[in-house]
C-alpha cells in the first residue's frame, strides 16, 4: 500500500504544480476545442438531461464540470489536488449562476450520500489511480453514490493488452530491445518513446525526481469489467469501446460505461 500511496502523492504534487500554470486551459493540458468536444461526448454518452445531478471524479480546475453544468441540474466535482479545487472554485464564482460544488476529496471516499447522484464520469484520469485495488475501490465508491438506473463513464484507460503496453514494458527493460523486431512500424515505437520521455521530463522538472516509466497504471478490459461486476450492493453491467479521443492516444486506450442496474424482484 505504501507504493500506491507514494504514486498517489506524486500525481497530487504534479497536479498542484499544474494548477499554478498561467491559464485555465494550460492547467489541465486542454485546448478550447477539447472542452467543446468533451462536453458533447459526455452529454451524449451519459444521456445527461436538465434534471440530472452529476459527479465529476478528478475534476481538476473544473473547466469540464462547468461546461457539463450548463446541461444539467448540478455538478459535484471532487479532486485530490487542493490547488486544482481552489482554481475550480474561482472559476465557479466567475461563472454566472454556477451550479457546481467543488470539494477536495479522494475518489475512494466520496463525501456524498448513497444513491444521491444520477450520473458520474471520470475523464482521462483513471490511469492516475495507483493500482488495481485502488481503482476497484474507486469504481465501487462511485457506484455507491450513483442511483440505480444511473451510470459511471470512465474514459481513456490505457489498455494493458495493447501494442503500446508491450512497447512500454520493453522500454523499461533494455535487455528486451530485440523484441522491437516484432513491432509493425518504427513510427509506433518512436511515439511511445516520446510519450515516455515527456512523462519523465514533466515529473523531473516539477518534483526534481526521476520517475519510473510505469507512473501510469495500465488495465485490461477484463480487469475493468471485473472491478465493476464485483460491486456487491447492486447488479452492474459494462460496455467498453475504443477511446473516443481523436489523438494518437486513442489507439491504445478504451472507454468504459458502467451501468448500475435496477435491483431485480426478490434481490
Amino acid at each position: 500500500m505504501s507504493g500506491q500511496r507514494r504514486k498517489s502523492d506524486l500525481w497530487r504534487t504534479y497536479w498542484d504544480e499544474m494548477a499554478r500554470q498561467n491559464t485555465a486551459l494550460d492547467q489541465v493540458n486542454r485546448k478550447l476545442r477539447d472542452l467543446k468536444r468533451e462536453e458533447r461526448f459526455l452529454v451524449g454518452q451519459l444521456g445527461i438531461t436538465s434534471g440530472d445531478d452529476v459527479l465529476d471524479v478528478c475534476c481538476g480546475n473544473g473547466l469540464i464540470s462547468l461546461k457539463v453544468a450548463e446541461q444539467c441540474s448540478k455538478v459535484v466535482g471532487i479532486d485530490l489536488s487542493e490547488e486544482m479545487i481552489a482554481r475550480a472554485r474561482v472559476l465557479s464564482r466567475r461563472s454566472r449562476g454556477s451550479n457546481c460544488d467543488f470539494q477536495v476529496a479522494s475518489a475512494t471516499s466520496v463525501p456524498l450520500a448513497p444513491n444521491s447522484m444520477d450520473l458520474a464520469y471520470c475523464l482521462t484520469s483513471f490511469h492516475y489511480f495507483p493500482g488495481y485495488s485502488y481503482a476497484k475501490q474507486v469504481i465501487h465508491e462511485v457506484l455507491r453514490v450513483v442511483k440505480p438506473g444511473g451510470a459511471f463513464l470512465i474514459t481513456e484507460v490505457p489498455d494493458s493488452d495493447s501494442w503500446a503496453h508491450t512497447m512500454w514494458q520493453i522500454i523499461r527493460n533494455p535487455k528486451g530491445e530485440d523484441a522491437f523486431d516484432t513491432l509493425k512500424t518504427k513510427a509506433s515505437r518512436s511515439s511511445v518513446e516520446r510519450l515516455k520521455k515527456r512523462v519523465q521530463l514533466l515529473f523531473r522538472r516539477i518534483t526534481g525526481k526521476k520517475v519510473a516509466s510505469d507512473s501510469w497504471t495500465w488495465y485490461s478490459r477484463k480487469e475493468v469489467r471485473k472491478m465493476a461486476r464485483t460491486y456487491s450492493d447492486s447488479p452492474c453491467d459494462v460496455d467498453i469501446w475504443p477511446a473516443h479521443t481523436r489523438s494518437r492516444l486513442a489507439s491504445y486506450r478504451f472507454d468504459a460505461l458502467v451501468y448500475k442496474l435496477q435491483p431485480t424482484d426478490g434481490s
